[in-house]
């Protein structure tokens, strides 16, 4: 039991530390922790297991500096060492709720973005949830399909 308690006292700590993070220093996050922030974002409830959203990791410097661009200029997308995307595929998840599917994956990146917070407080990074963006400038600078929802910038504080 005296476990369990710990446990919540670390969550508590990582919810307090939670805030949102715009500028970072210049140094590297190891692949494993960038695989720890995704694992964290991956392990949400998903409205009949349909997981309808998609991850990319961006760190090459040129397409960090266009997604910065397409997100009406806000600096930390550059400065971070890593951006986490996350993208809707509304296709099975609107064929079984029809329009409430797309209510649904909202919810399921809200839940995303705040595991991936809580993760990166755990490990000692920053990150900042982003949602202004121009949707097809994000499309064309990653060529994709699916519908941009967040860019997670990451770094180290």
């Amino acid at each position: 039991m005296k476990w369990l308690w710990l446990l919540d006292m670390e969550l508590e700590e990582a919810i307090k530390g939670r805030k949102s993070i715009r500028h970072y220093v210049d140094l590297p996050i190891s692949n494993e922790d960038i695989e720890k922030l995704i694992w964290a974002g991956s392990k949400v409830p998903s409205a009949g297991g349909c997981h309808p959203l998609r991850f990319y990791i961006i760190k090459d410097k040129e397409a960090k500096d266009r997604l910065c661009h397409a997100a009406l200029n806000q600096n930390c997308i550059s400065e971070a060492y890593a951006v986490i995307m996350i993208c809707a595929d509304y296709s099975k998840i609107v064929k079984r709720y029809h329009r409430r599917g797309y209510r649904y994956t909202f919810m399921e990146a809200g839940h995303v973005g705040q595991n991936i917070s809580l993760m990166a407080v755990q490990l000692g990074l920053g990150c900042v949830m982003i949602g202004a963006f121009r949707d097809a400038d994000v499309k064309e600078v990653l060529g994709i399909e699916e519908d941009p929802l967040y860019l997670i910038p990451i770094g180290r504080i």
